[in-house]
């Protein structure tokens, strides 16, 4: 159980570093492409840079133990979809209850990330915890 816990908290820690990275790469691509094109095609081409990012990098450098397989990969990437999706309807709860976009941002980033967290890891973990679940 403790050492579970700790394989948690590495993860936690290792995810919210790659986030943070991935968060402030995709920022600086958004800020770039908005000097060629408006800002929605701009956070489209930068969302999908970010997801290249967690697609690559996440099975085998956040989540430690994890699948690294092409199915846990595209798994992952309809995770996000899905999740950027969620996001986009609280953003716009948020802002229809009179949060500022700019302030609703926050709400939502803080949901996002921990359900990123949880579903990613419940899709990458290792092929031994799969079959030991199902």
């Amino acid at each position: 159980m403790r050492a579970a816990w700790r394989s948690h908290g590495g993860d936690a820690v290792r995810f919210l570093l790659a986030g943070g990275l991935n968060t402030l790469f995709t920022l600086l691509v958004y800020q770039l492409l908005l000097f060629v094109t408006g800002p929605t095609a701009a956070y489209a081409i930068s969302w999908f840079c970010g997801l290249a990012i967690v697609i690559i990098f996440y099975p085998s450098r956040v989540f430690a133990g994890a699948r690294t397989d092409l199915r846990a990969r595209l798994g992952l990437a309809a995770s996000y979809a899905a999740i950027f999706c969620l996001g986009v309807v609280a953003l716009r709860v948020l802002a229809a209850v009179g949060i500022p976009p700019r302030l609703a941002i926050l709400g939502v980033l803080a949901v996002t990330t921990i359900a990123n967290f949880l579903i990613g890891r419940l899709i990458l973990r290792p092929a031994g915890l799969v079959r030991a679940a199902g």
